[in-house]
């Protein structure tokens, strides 16, 4: 999702989140009402609380080592996480300022990896990594595109290569680009 600062890319994401409500129409998911245990979310500055990696990873439930490895290794921090001399049991200083900013983004898409919501809203994900590792982000949203919707905004152009559709946010009308 593109467009000109202002042009409505955060009211969306925030009547998605229920944070708004729409002044007509209702938002529906497959003929349902979208309810918040339906979305995860990735924020430009995410959420990490005082605790474990391991503990900011499972807030939505308990997860087996294997699946908090498939989820970092997804989102590219596994390699980082195993070098800490305790791993997964690393702890983790209140908002997450004892890692860098590249490393709360991959830690908060591994959590909404493993939070299997049928809808994943990433704001920004790569703001803050370099073009190593934004690519792997990338690759690993359009694989997660294949089984649930994913909504993302973005102010790199990069990052929408090879998306199925783009959505072009211009104030009061939403256009869909095919590339």
């Amino acid at each position: 999702m593109v467009g000109t600062s202002g042009a409505g890319k955060s009211t969306l994401f925030d009547l998605l989140l229920g944070f708004l409500t729409p002044e007509s129409g209702e938002i529906l998911l497959d003929g349902q009402t979208l309810h918040s245990n339906d979305l995860a979310v990735v924020s430009q500055r995410p959420v990490l609380f005082t605790g474990t990696i391991r503990q900011n990873l499972t807030v939505t439930g308990a997860r087996s080592d294997t699946e908090l490895e498939t989820a970092c290794a997804a989102s590219g921090i596994l390699d980082e996480i195993l070098s800490f001399s305790r791993g997964f049991d690393t702890e983790v200083t209140e908002a997450g300022l004892s890692l860098s900013g590249g490393q709360r983004q991959r830690l908060a898409l591994a959590r909404a990896l493993l939070a299997r919501r049928p809808v994943l809203l990433v704001d920004e994900p790569t703001s803050a990594l370099d073009a190593v590792r934004a690519a792997e982000v990338i690759h690993t949203l359009h694989r997660v595109a294949a089984d649930r919707i994913v909504l993302m905004i973005s102010h790199r152009p990069e990052s929408l290569l090879d998306v199925e559709s783009v959505l072009h946010l211009d104030n009061d009308h939403v256009d869909r680009i095919v590339p």
